[in-house]
């Protein structure tokens, strides 16, 4: 996989990706929100196209596993890190799922009965983008039928003052 690194405003991408779903949110009545920092964020330098694969994704899966409710989306400075959550009032994540749920052809348990397009790779893929920026991805979640959050953080060096 080729990388093209060039600094980008990630919070301009993120708008734009969330104008891609507006639509689709809209059509299951959920609400998609997006809580800008405080203070804009400097540039930081990333590969445009593989980091917004990564949030198409994460807000794809969200909107897939949402019924009702909806999803919030956080992009804020955090020490030498920029931290990017995206919450919502999903089905959850067991703790058994959260070890195995990024690896590769793996699925959360009776997600097939939802979303039946999934193929497992989605956040496998996420995994090596981030680990590429030399970030990190995770998820955080109470458990069944709580929600969860999915957060991946990319270091701000090579950041445009």
């Amino acid at each position: 996989m080729e990388f093209d690194y060039q600094l980008v405003d990630l919070g301009e991408m993120i708008k734009s990706v969330l104008a891609e779903f507006e639509q689709a949110a809209a059509e299951k009545k959920l609400y998609l929100k997006y809580l800008k920092p405080e203070k804009a964020l400097s540039k930081i330098k990333i590969d445009s196209l593989k980091v917004r694969q990564v949030v198409q994704n994460l807000i794809d899966n969200a909107l897939h596993y949402t019924k009702e409710g909806g999803i919030i989306i956080n992009l804020k400075l955090k020490k030498d890190k920029i931290l990017f959550s995206i919450k919502d009032t999903d089905i959850g994540v067991s703790d058994e799922e959260k070890v195995v749920l990024f690896e590769k052809f793996s699925r959360g348990k009776d997600v097939s009965k939802i979303n039946t397009e999934g193929t497992g790779l989605g956040l496998y893929l996420s995994v090596k983008m981030v680990e590429a920026h030399k970030g990190k991805i995770w998820v955080e979640s109470e458990g069944k039928n709580k929600g969860s959050t999915f957060c991946f953080e990319l270091p701000v060096r090579g950041r445009n003052r």
